[in-house]
């Protein structure tokens, strides 16, 4: 038998079992593709879910319904939760379009996530503080507040 056609043959074979395996590879990305979009569209819908419920919430207690602040810390926590969750679904997608990909439903997704990072970035309570401060007369002008940002800016410029 010839050598050459003997090593053309195994050439070939390897050739092939690389295709399979990069293809099979290629097959999970694509596959990871789709779960990563539908845990995007999942955490869309659940914030739009939570935010229709903070919305009827807050009809309740226009209408009278007493202020539950069990309640508001919950929905707070949820939203904290959420988030994170938000967060790893972006490194997901960031490592998908990274292979190539590209995402289905992205733009909902981060601007979704924007709304959401603004909401947990500021905590119950500070709110409350915030409240009490003005009830007990603590409370600056915005000028005031101005001047001590920049007082603040300049001593870490020297």
């Amino acid at each position: 038998m010839s050598i050459v056609l003997k090593n053309q043959v195994e050439a070939s074979e390897k050739s092939a079992d690389e295709l399979a395996s990069h293809l099979q590879c290629a097959h999970e990305k694509a596959m990871m593709c789709h779960e990563v979009e539908a845990l995007m569209e999942s955490v869309t819908d659940i914030f739009a879910d939570m935010n229709r419920f903070v919305e009827r919430w807050q009809e309740d207690i226009e209408r009278g319904k007493p202020h539950d602040e069990h309640a508001g810390r919950e929905m707070y926590d949820l939203y904290v939760r959420l988030e994170k969750t938000a967060i790893r679904t972006s490194e997901f997608g960031q490592k998908l379009e990274g292979w190539g990909f590209q995402l289905a439903g992205k733009k909902q997704f981060l601007n979704d996530w924007r709304k959401l990072k603004g909401l947990v970035s500021i905590s119950p309570e500070r709110v409350a503080e915030s409240f009490a401060q003005i009830r007990r007369g603590e409370t600056r002008s915005l000028g005031e507040f101005a001047d001590e940002l920049s007082r603040d800016l300049d001593s870490h410029c020297v």
